[in-house]
């Protein structure tokens, strides 16, 4: 009797020993069943990454294209009815779709152009400073955020702040948490968020208004700004004046003689540009990929300066 209940034991010890022996086996193998669907996942995803940006980059070429042919057949202006500011609708392609457009950059106010080395007296009689002002004043800003902007770019790292909005590493090394000003000059309008005074709704009217060049001297070009930027070029550029000259910009301006007219400084505004911006935007399976390149059209050649993924 006793044999049978040992043998009885010995079995249910050997039914428990192979129950979890098969539970250890089933849970390694869904753990490296679940491992082999991430990694297959995984290499889908970056498949289809490639391609997309491959796509990107084709839009990215047809852009250059057309700015370079726009050159060559009539680089003396550049307006919004020409072919290069066309929408490329959304294409079918294998496995997504791509669109894309080009975005004139000259058509912004540049941040750099408020590079300043000069006496305090001459940067209050400055165009674009007191354009970029009249800009943030449009806004419902203090205009005087200006010169913080100004402070940022400079390179006087011990000078004192520049009128009352004015900040230096003093004060950005006061914020929670700290950091220093840049000075030097911008290299994505984004970087106007850490500048004193800029809140984020100052931020969010100003993105569609704003770039940032590598040049500090570039001009406005009258044909493309945007109604905001035709109001900022002078206290006697009121409503109905701007809305004359968006008529205008249907057909392009073919000098400037307009605005110099309305004493505005012909250096600092321009009917053609050099700098844009080609857009691509691009979906395959779930991947959806934005790429932004700015390129500088001179000398009859378009060059590519840089990419940024993913930008707005």
């Amino acid at each position: 009797m006793k044999q049978q209940n040992s043998h009885c034991k010995q079995q249910g010890v050997a039914l428990i020993t192979a129950l979890l022996v098969v539970s250890i086996v089933a849970i390694v193998a869904t753990s490296m069943l679940h491992r082999k669907n991430i990694e297959i996942r995984r290499h889908s995803n970056l498949m289809y990454w490639s391609q997309a940006y491959q796509y990107a980059l084709g839009v990215e070429g047809w852009g250059m294209q057309i700015l370079l042919r726009d050159l060559n057949s009539d680089g003396n202006k550049d307006v919004l009815n020409e072919d290069w500011a066309t929408l490329l609708p959304p294409i079918i392609v294998k496995g997504g779709t791509v669109s894309g457009h080009i975005e004139d950059l000259q058509g912004r106010f540049n941040l750099n152009n408020l590079e300043w080395s000069d006496t305090a007296e001459k940067l209050e009689q400055d165009f674009k400073f007191q354009q970029f002002r009249r800009l943030i004043e449009e806004m419902g800003e203090d205009p005087d955020i200006a010169y913080a902007v100004v402070d940022w770019i400079d390179n006087d790292l011990s000078g004192a702040p520049q009128g009352s909005m004015g900040a230096e590493d003093d004060y950005y090394l006061g914020e929670d948490p700290p950091y220093r000003a840049a000075n030097r000059r911008f290299t994505s309008p984004s970087e106007l968020r850490l500048v004193r005074g800029v809140s984020s709704k100052l931020y969010e009217k100003l993105m569609p208004l704003i770039t940032a060049l590598p040049q500090t001297d570039t001009t406005l070009n009258v044909n493309t700004a945007k109604p905001e930027l035709l109001t900022s070029l002078g206290r006697t550029f009121d409503k109905d004046k701007v809305k004359v000259i968006e008529k205008k910009q249907q057909v392009g301006f073919k000098s400037v003689g307009y605005f110099s007219g309305q004493e505005v400084p012909s250096e600092n505004i321009s009917i053609a540009s050099d700098y844009f911006m080609i857009r691509s935007r691009v979906k395959v399976a779930n991947v959806l990929l934005n790429l932004s390149s700015i390129v500088y059209r001179q000398g009859g050649e378009v060059l590519l300066l840089y990419r940024s993924l993913n930008s707005p």
